[in-house]
């Protein structure tokens, strides 16, 4: 988000957003099913991206208007990896011909680019403080957020993903992620991401 902020604080003339840049990535719209273009792409994850698209529209917004709008629902978003940095593929079920793209998937990553982390990122935008109560596989903690647009970072742990968002002890957010895998099939740096609201 503090790439956004400082695009907000700097006010350029115009903002490129990129629809589309690869046949398995697009982050403001939901991602194609690669494998009809590419015939090694059948492999690919397939993650939403969702979550992306609705943090852009608080943004997007306040590009617009110069100033953050308020927050007058509740809602949660969430994005993180399918799999620890560290994870090696098994290649279980994957029928590749091509040796180099079997080589490619088979060897450990040795090297990542950036800020690689086992974590759970959360914003959240609230109404008036709240609770989130995150659980990561068996791991589960709770966390106090503030009143308006908030971040979060989680360390996760492989399994199930569930994600809540409490007020003086009443569910108001209620989110099943998708699961952490400890042995994927294929390597996969793509994240998964998803939303909800309050009703």
């Amino acid at each position: 988000m503090q790439c956004k902020e400082s695009i907000i604080k700097n006010q350029p003339d115009w903002v490129e957003l990129v629809t589309w840049n690869d046949y398995g990535e697009s982050y403001i719209c939901p991602v194609d099913d690669a494998g009809k273009y590419v015939p090694r792409m059948k492999y690919a994850p397939k993650p939403c991206h969702a979550g992306y698209l609705e943090i852009n529209k608080y943004y997007i917004q306040w590009y617009k208007n110069g100033h953050p709008s308020p927050v007058e629902r509740d809602g949660l978003v969430y994005v993180y990896r399918l799999h620890p940095k560290d994870a090696t593929p098994t290649l279980a079920d994957l029928d590749l011909a091509p040796s180099d793209m079997r080589k490619l998937l088979m060897s450990p990553v040795a090297e990542n680019n950036g800020r690689v982390e086992d974590a759970i990122y959360l914003t959240t935008f609230l109404t008036a403080p709240a609770d989130v109560k995150v659980t990561s596989g068996t791991t589960t903690s709770v966390h106090r957020m503030p009143a308006g647009v908030g971040q979060l970072k989680v360390p996760f742990s492989t399994g199930d993903q569930y994600f809540e968002v409490l007020r003086d002890g009443k569910q108001l957010i209620h989110l099943k992620g998708e699961p952490i895998e400890s042995a994927p099939k294929w390597y996969n740096f793509f994240s998964t991401t998803g939303f909800a609201y309050a009703q």
